[in-house]
């Protein structure tokens, strides 16, 4: 609905989980919950519509941030109904299955979203991929590590049923 997609310009995302009435996560919100969590190091993906505020907000030396859509732009598919974004989809479903690191991953899912928004004759949303400096020795490591291993898909299903990646960055400073 056209409410549904106002929450969500500047980045803000409704709670919805009727009968409640959750807060809103902002960008904001969200660095202040990992500021005050204490996670130091983050790879955060954000599917959702006017996602680059997330970007905007959270990049910084030791985050990677992954975001559907620019600040300005919609994700296609973020109408609030369950269904992933069409950038959701493609990186979870195309992208980790295809890919041998998060920047492959990113890299496929862009280029699919893209030729499906142009089959669509779609505004271009842009999804964002930003690696601060010193986490990005850290993610091309991953897999060294077993953290490969964390990403499975069902083949029968085409979805990507857990997506989790643990790395401790004492083993690799």
């Amino acid at each position: 609905s056209s409410d549904f997609g106002k929450w969500l310009k500047g980045g803000r995302i409704p709670g919805v989980l009727p009968p409640l009435d959750l807060v809103a996560l902002t960008p904001a919100g969200l660095k202040s919950l990992l500021d005050d969590a204490g996670f130091e190091w983050r790879i955060i993906i954000v599917a959702a519509c006017y996602a680059g505020a997330y970007a905007d907000v959270l990049e910084d030396d030791h985050t990677v941030i992954v975001a559907a859509s620019a600040t300005d732009r919609a994700s296609f598919g973020c109408e609030g109904r369950g269904d992933p974004t069409f950038f959701g989809d493609a990186l979870f479903t195309d992208g980790f299955a295809r890919g041998d690191s998060l920047v492959t991953a990113f890299d496929t899912a862009r280029d699919r979203v893209a030729a499906r928004e142009q089959e669509r004759g779609l505004s271009a949303s842009q999804p964002v991929m930003r690696v601060g400096a010193r986490i990005a020795p850290m993610i091309r490591h991953l897999r060294r590590f077993g953290a490969g291993n964390n990403i499975t898909t069902s083949a029968a299903a085409t979805r990507l049923r857990t997506w989790r990646v643990a790395f401790d960055a004492r083993r690799l400073s």
